[in-house]
Formats: structure tokens, sequence, C-alpha cells
């Protein structure tokens, strides 16, 4: 067996199919090929994944997926070896020096991007009708004259996500409402 595995060496290695790399032998469906401590490349015929393992505070052993093999990895979904290294070492590090579980702390991410995808999700123009109802205009006409204002003056930020309103978003809509606005005479 050659000593080191490089992304070059684990793009040649098939499921079925003999690789230098394992000392001429085929490599197998789900054979795990170590890189360090706990990570590994776990083979798959369509793909190969990188995974590791730990224990947990209760010496429980878990596993974590870093994600898929490829070449030209992005470091989010797809990774080179050297970034799932990196990855696997500050999640261990991470989990040394503050006693984060890298499960409990994935599972804290993926909540919260959750509920920033929520949060995204409700744009003002799907927002503003919903206040209008709160308000509780007796009249449709009065309510009908509120909804066609509130069109009108907040077309820049009608597909805005409510998080992403600045006050100068605001300041502009109050300015479209001034200038909309009967001007009294003094």
């Amino acid at each position: 067996m050659s000593d080191e595995l490089t992304d070059s060496k684990l793009s040649k290695i098939r499921v079925g199919y003999k690789s230098d790399f394992l000392g001429g032998r085929e490599a197998k469906d789900h054979e795990k090929i170590f890189i360090c401590g706990g990570l590994f490349v776990q083979l798959y015929r369509d793909k190969h994944m990188f995974r590791y393992t730990y224990r947990d505070e209760n010496k429980k052993q878990k596993q974590i997926t870093v994600g898929m093999f490829s070449v030209n990895g992005d470091d989010s979904t797809s990774f080179t070896i050297a970034q799932a290294k990196a990855r696997y070492l500050t999640e261990m590090s991470d989990r040394t020096r503050n006693g984060k579980d890298p499960y409990k702390t994935r599972e804290q991410k993926r909540l919260e991007k959750e509920e920033e995808d929520k949060r995204r999700a409700l744009l003002f123009k799907i927002y503003w009708p919903m206040w209008v109802e709160k308000q509780g205009y007796g009249s449709k006409d009065h309510r009908k004259k509120v909804e066609n204002s509130f069109q009108n003056l907040c077309g820049l930020i009608s597909e805005k996500p409510l998080i992403d309103i600045t006050e100068d978003n605001i300041r502009d809509m109050l300015d479209k409402l001034l200038e909309a606005a009967p001007q009294k005479m003094d």
C-alpha cells in the first residue's frame, strides 16, 4: 500500500475495481479508509463520503458525516481530503477545548438554520396583510384603501424578508407617505 492517500489517488478508487492504493486488491462497497484519528472515507459505488467517529460524554460511540468527497471541494457539502481533515480537527479541537459535542453543535446549527429560513420566508408582502387583518378595520372599503396604500408605498420592500428591512427602507416609505398625503393649509 502507498503511504498517503491524496485526492488524486482517492478519485481513482472505484468500488469493484482493483486499486494500487489498496495494494492491488478490489475496493469493497462501504469499505472504510482511515485518514487520521477517527476520520475516514467510506467508499460507495457512486460516491465517497467523509465521516468520523468519536465518543460522547457518556462514552457512547457516535458517527458524524462530514460530506462527500470531491477533488474540487467547496468546504460545505463536498470536501477534498485536506478540507475534511481540517473540519474534523476543528470539530475535535472544539470538543476538547470547549466540551462541545459535534452532534449537538450540528443539531443546534440545523435548528438555527431552519429558524433563519422561516424568518427569511416571511416577506413584507406576506406580513402586512396579516397585520392589516389584526387591526380589525370595520369597513371593507377602509381596509381596501389601507391595503392599496400599502401596495403603493411598499413596492421596493414588498419582496424583502422582514429581517432585512432597514431603517432607510422605512424612512423611504414614510417619505412617500408624506408626499402622498394632502397638504394642510395654514
